[in-house]
């Protein structure tokens, strides 16, 4: 039998990381991974004609190893700034941002 926390790792990866349920796959540097988007609605800035965009990603830690923070990816085509890597039991919680004109 398995413990708890195995199975919460378990339910984790079947619920929040299940493209069928929350999650979605993207390109990150090329490679497809899944991620949970959870961006809240409120997050983008406007400052002097430029638009601040955020988005915050939730990354099972088996799909890259762990970003740094000011690290440039490109995502689905778009070159972001990683801002700040939260490490958790078994994912990552990944905030970026990148100004648009």
């Amino acid at each position: 039998m398995s413990s708890f926390h195995d199975q919460l790792l378990k339910d984790n990866q079947a619920v929040f990381f299940n493209p069928d349920e929350f999650a979605q796959t993207i390109k990150w540097n090329g490679y497809d991974i899944i991620v949970t988007d959870e961006t809240p609605s409120e997050v983008t800035q406007f400052t002097h004609g430029i638009e601040q965009c955020t988005v915050i990603y939730r990354i099972p830690k088996i799909a890259l190893t762990k970003p740094r923070s000011n690290e440039r990816v490109d995502i689905n085509g778009e070159l972001w700034l990683v801002k700040s890597v939260q490490e958790q039991l078994s994912d990552y919680v990944v905030r970026l941002e990148r100004y648009d004109d």
